[in-house]
């Protein structure tokens, strides 16, 4: 049996990718004869991970910021330098993924997403193999674009940002739009939240359209999902397609560490992307996880501290669960890394209302537990879409090769093989290491919005 990974999914922490395997000596259940039967059809699935979540707790956040709160993740790639009037404008983000939480409109202002352009796209054929045996795809579109899982959402936060109990944290891209793409749906009779390859091409051809019917606008594509096994033909074209139609269209690297990329984000066209961490220095009392008030303490009160300007190698680190090129499985190709260790956002686990929406402008009393540290490579490659969404504001006329070219070129490099300090809420002061095993880990290095952006304007 195959093993297939929810790359996409970084839930809730550290979103810590958790492959699926088959006891060859248990019977298979539904969804293990579903893999089985989508395989045999040349098809996979995309799985949402098992994962480990912290909330953040609401009494280490005293409302004390004035125009926004400023995370550790955007200063790292620079986006407060970001040229004037630079904010993602006019460009639309599709965020193919589990779709947006009903209570969407708690974190983010309604004109940010393009509920009009909003889609799902499901492939019912998966249930029809549990009764008839046999998998045949079936994607049903539909304009729905809700769903149970609370990833996507946290995805989006990255991008255009959101509302803290009330507190603005703005996104890489604040002033880009939204198109929330579900092609990761909760099947209830099997009890699990997953995609097929025949649906996310659906999704993306759906963008390729939206791109062709709207030659005045630009568009970007955000894949957090993925699968160990090499792209499908179905898939492949359906990226062609998008990129010859002029859509941007990045993927995640990945979160099976020495186990190499996942697909989409393996596939050379695509702009992929691993994730970074920030490492602690043991002089300034700087890095994830830890705080300097009269000494130096582990506080999850680290995530709006300000990230030295020497970045790189000075406070990064790749990630252990960051995907590695791996050649000897099939042809990979990873271009660069953004942070994706311990991403604050929305992550509503749970129904209804229980925190300060964002129209509430405070008044009022919230509920902790929905706002997560979410870690893992699909919390990094928001930031390199919402980068690339600033890029092509700055020039509508870039294309894909344009914007992978120049997001490398403009990248922090980071030392190939390398060891850090990281501070771990769980673990304490652990040890980070990377490339000593010859795999690339780094691509190009450490994205950088202002370089990248400067590098664009006429």
């Amino acid at each position: 049996m195959k093993k297939s990974t929810l790359v996409f999914l970084l839930l809730s922490v550290l979103m810590l990718n958790v492959a699926v395997q088959v006891d060859a000596k248990k019977p298979l259940d539904p969804l293990d004869e579903i893999k089985a039967a989508v395989a045999d059809g040349g098809g996979k699935l995309y799985f949402v991970p098992e994962v480990k979540t912290i909330p953040l707790n609401f009494a280490d956040y005293p409302e004390a910021f004035d125009t926004g709160i400023a995370a550790w993740n955007n200063d790292m790639i620079d986006t407060e330098k970001v040229a004037g009037g630079i904010n993602g404008e006019g460009v639309y983000v599709a965020v193919l993924d589990t779709g947006l939480k009903s209570n969407y409109r708690d974190y983010f202002p309604e004109e940010r997403i393009a509920t009009e352009w909003g889609r799902s796209f499901i492939d019912k054929g998966v249930m029809q193999d549990e009764k008839a045996g046999k998998y045949t795809p079936n994607v049903v579109e539909s304009s729905s674009f809700t769903g149970e899982h609370p990833h996507g959402t946290h995805v989006a936060s990255t991008v255009i940002g959101y509302s803290f109990y009330g507190l603005p944290v703005p996104g890489v891209a604040p002033h880009a739009t939204i198109i929330p793409v579900k092609v990761l749906e909760y099947y209830n009779g099997l009890k699990a939240t997953f995609g097929t390859d025949a649906a996310v091409a659906a999704g993306i051809e759906y963008v390729a359209g939206l791109a062709e019917e709207n030659p005045g606008s630009r568009f970007v594509i955000n894949m957090s999902l993925g699968a160990l096994e090499p792209i499908t033909a179905v898939e492949a074209a359906a990226i062609d397609d998008a990129i010859e139609a002029g859509v941007i269209v990045v993927a995640a690297a990945g979160n099976e560490g020495t186990g190499g990329m996942d697909s989409p984000g393996s596939y050379a066209p695509v702009i992929s992307v691993g994730a970074t961490g920030w490492a602690f220095d043991p002089y300034t009392c700087s890095g994830e996880w830890v705080i300097y008030t009269d000494d130096c303490y582990l506080s999850s009160g680290w995530w709006d501290e300000d990230v030295p300007e020497e970045v790189s190698d000075a406070v990064s680190y790749i990630t252990d669960f960051s995907a590695r090129v791996r050649l000897d499985l099939w042809d990979q190709e990873l271009d660069l890394a953004a942070p994706g260790s311990w991403v604050v956002g929305p992550y509503p686990t749970g129904t209804g209302q229980s925190h300060l929406p964002w129209w509430a402008n405070g008044n009022g009393y919230g509920v902790d537990g929905q706002y997560y540290f979410v870690g893992g490579t699909s919390m990094a490659t928001p930031h390199v879409a919402g980068v690339a969404a600033l890029m092509l504001q700055a020039n509508p006329t870039l294309t894909q090769a344009d914007v992978e070219t120049i997001l490398r070129s403009t990248a922090d490099p980071l030392p190939f093989a390398s060891a850090k300090d990281v501070a771990d809420p769980v673990y304490g002061l652990i040890v980070v290491e990377w490339g000593g095993d010859g795999l690339d880990a780094v691509g190009a290095g450490l994205v950088q919005a202002d370089a990248a952006v400067d590098d664009v304007l006429p």
